[in-house]
């Protein structure tokens, strides 16, 4: 019986840890994708910015982060790839890059789509966006 009350009261501890530490799902992201491409988006202190661009890596080619201040904006893990509807081996689909706002400033992003291997090959596509940081809106 006291390993099972042991077993009970962890299992209600670490609920309660989760329920009150970190921001509880509240945090903002803000995503952007082809359509803000050339552009300028405002972000927040804290806030999460998601680029959303269309890519297959089957054919390796992935999205790589070819310019960034890291002192205002903080890339988060690595791009996650999202397959097309169907599955079909080989189809496309979206690749998401994750970055941190982490302080205020001004930030200019470029992503390139390449080979990483292809050392001198100049990228098949290029995504710019001036990420302007405020500390709070």
């Amino acid at each position: 019986m006291p390993a099972k009350a042991a077993l009970f009261w962890l299992v209600a501890l670490a609920l309660l840890l989760s329920a009150c530490g970190g921001s509880g799902g509240s945090e903002k992201v803000v995503t952007v994708t082809e359509a803000n491409k050339d552009g300028v988006i405002k972000v927040t202190k804290g806030e999460t910015l998601e680029v959303r661009l269309p890519g297959n890596p089957t054919t390796g080619y992935t999205w790589e982060v070819a310019q960034i201040d890291r002192a205002v904006l903080d890339p988060l893990g690595e791009p996650e790839f999202i397959q097309d509807d169907g599955g079909k081996l080989g189809a496309g689909g979206v690749m998401v890059l994750r970055f941190k706002a982490s302080q205020p400033g001004e930030c200019f992003l470029r992503l390139d789509y390449r080979r990483s291997w292809e050392v001198g090959v100049a990228p098949e596509q290029v995504f710019e966006l001036l990420v302007v940081v405020s500390e709070s809106k």
